[in-house]
């Protein structure tokens, strides 16, 4: 039996698997490093630009609606009237999920307004048509614009205010409202669908979707700002 040349063979595979590493750490490395540099964001935000379906698709009458935050962001969003000839019950403020855009979410509302409820959907920033970048605690800017609309719109006044989270839209309008009574007083509800209690929680899950980054989901997660979480918030 030649030792010699099996211990060259074992070697040789010890170097290669050693090389193969290298890249991946590497890689690991970089991706971490981006993580923090960027606040965090690319592990609870999804956005999609631009709007391939809108709501005439689904023969709903709708309008465009353009806001602008605080900090000069400019947002779009819709409106959804109620159905003609149906007396208005009230308005809900939708707030949608961290994937894709309004028009991913339109499925969500699209039987309110034969229902008689009239329906602002948000855009983040980020998000479809909206400038900008989606980020905490930048987002709330965008909730706040919301509210701001719908304070000054004729349409509005006079009728229940129902905000409609969806996801971490949920998660959003929760910590928004804990910190803004005055815009919660106003509200006749508040509706949560599948919203999580934790924005950890939302990284930690988009961190297991890969080989590269499962291994490390829990430290990563803790880059997350925990405070503004739905949980702490009720």
């Amino acid at each position: 039996c030649n030792y010699r040349a099996i211990a060259l063979r074992q070697h040789g595979s010890d170097v290669a698997m050693k090389t193969t590493r290298k890249p991946h750490l590497k890689l690991l490395g970089i991706f971490t490093l981006v993580l923090a540099l960027t606040g965090c964001s690319s592990m609870l935000f999804y956005p999609e630009q631009g709007v391939p379906f809108t709501p005439d698709k689904a023969r709903l009458q709708y309008q465009d609606v353009n806001l602008t935050a605080s900090d000069g962001t400019r947002l779009h969003g819709w409106w959804l009237p109620a159905k003609e000839g149906v007396p208005v019950k009230g308005t809900v403020l939708h707030l949608h999920g961290n994937g894709g855009n309004l028009s991913w979410h339109l499925g969500g509302v699209w039987w309110l307004p034969e229902q008689g409820y009239q329906v602002l959907m948000l855009d983040y920033r980020g998000y479809g048509e909206s400038q900008g970048e989606p980020s905490l605690p930048a987002v709330y800017q965008d909730v706040q614009a919301a509210f701001d609309w719908l304070n000054t719109a004729p349409q509005v006044q006079g009728k229940p205010l129902v905000v409609l989270g969806q996801s971490i839209g949920g998660a959003l309008a929760v910590h928004y409202l804990s910190e803004h009574p005055q815009e919660r007083s106003r509200l006749k509800a508040l509706v949560l669908d599948s919203v999580p209690a934790s924005y950890r929680s939302v990284a930690r899950n988009s961190l297991s979707k890969s080989w590269l980054t499962w291994p490390l989901k829990t430290p990563l997660s803790w880059l997350i700002p925990e405070a503004d979480s739905a949980v702490n918030a009720l």
